[in-house]
């Protein structure tokens, strides 16, 4: 009879604990969608083809400051993040807004607005919780999390060109200039910066050079210089590796993690987004926008890139891994999922427990 019991017992467990799991997986699917109809995504100006759908990659706008604007050089250039989480877009009008990392955003949801000299088509970079970029292609800046210019680093004599980028295992920034492919550390000689030219024939010319990234492991930098995505050793300065055939090449990210790891994102002047396989030098077309593409900057928050073009500034993800430096990070939605169902699945067992 003893023996009887046990196995009756065993078995209302077996049956309760199945009858938690659909309750629990019920919660889950009624919180996912309480999540998704609560949070829909932001409509965007960029078209994925159809490859770029099938490889996981998803957009979405982040800021219009220039609505209806489809030319060069008045809309967004410069991207970068602040200490504070904020997002500042330079413009080459001179108009700097200061936004908060959230997707919608227009000129009346700016934080802040700031009129600086005009960026004139330059790139800013983010390195240490700080945002540096150059004003006027005539010197390098930092700017505060409001878009203001905090100083000038006048130790830095060279002066700025287009491409631009902070790297996080050096704490330096990597520009292009006058004086050719240049390495900074904004924070020698009391914040008044210091720079060595690592490679003095990348200078500017009618073919470049314009968008600058560097690899997630700060060996490599990616300049587009003579029509063409140039792989650089950040150290020696010496070109590695060429890779042409795009139509209009200008801002570049490197994807770290999942499928695509390594892989390189190419963003066109004529609005093309490219998927480069550096290995085979082989790309395709993974998005279009209708207006002019220029550089990109990574939201390293998020794993995503921020592309500039003529009238906005769009978000372009993907589904494994990040893209130009940093983790991917779970959307806040997907944690609020986790959240509930574990929530859920916690206080059934325990109501469940209590009964046996």
């Amino acid at each position: 009879m003893l023996k009887r019991t046990v196995i009756l017992r065993k078995t209302k467990e077996q049956y309760l604990w199945g009858f938690v799991m659909r309750i629990g997986v019920t919660c889950f699917a009624v919180a996912a969608l309480t999540v998704s109809l609560s949070s829909p995504a932001q409509a965007s100006g960029i078209t994925l083809t159809a490859a770029g759908i099938a490889d996981g990659f998803t957009t979405s706008t982040f800021a219009v400051t220039n609505p209806g604007y489809n030319s060069c050089c008045d809309g967004p250039f410069g991207v970068a993040i602040t200490n504070n989480g904020t997002v500042i877009v330079g413009t080459g009008a001179g108009t700097v807004y200061d936004f908060s990392d959230i997707d919608g955003q227009t000129p009346g949801t700016a934080l802040h607005t700031t009129s600086v000299a005009p960026g004139g088509g330059q790139a800013y970079a983010s390195v240490g919780g700080q945002a540096y970029g150059g004003i006027n292609f005539t010197s390098f800046v930092q700017y505060n999390s409001d878009g203001s210019v905090n100083h000038v680093l006048s130790d830095v004599t060279a002066t700025p060109f287009r491409g631009m980028w902070g790297d996080p295992t050096s704490g330096d920034i990597f520009s292009t200039s006058n004086e050719g492919l240049i390495r900074i550390d904004p924070l020698a000689n009391g914040g008044l910066g210091a720079f060595t030219v690592i490679n003095a024939s990348i200078n500017p010319d009618s073919v470049g050079p314009d968008g600058l990234a560097v690899s997630p492991n700060g060996t490599s930098l990616y300049v587009e210089f003579n029509g063409a995505i140039n792989a650089v050793n950040s150290v020696t300065g010496a070109v590695t590796h060429t890779w042409g055939g795009f139509n209009s090449p200008d801002g570049a990210a490197v994807i770290s993690g999942g499928a695509f790891d390594g892989y390189i994102i190419v963003n066109n002047n004529n609005g093309e987004i490219d998927l480069l396989n550096p290995a085979t030098g082989g790309f395709i077309p993974i998005g279009n926008q209708a207006t002019r593409g220029d550089f990109v900057a990574p939201d390293v928050s998020n794993g995503t890139l921020l592309l500039t073009y003529s009238d906005a500034v769009e978000r372009l993800g993907i589904a494994s891994g990040s893209i130009g430096g940093g983790p991917a990070a779970p959307e806040p939605s997907t944690l609020a999922l986790f959240g509930i169902a574990l929530g859920g699945f916690g206080l059934i067992r325990r109501r469940v427990a209590k009964k046996m």
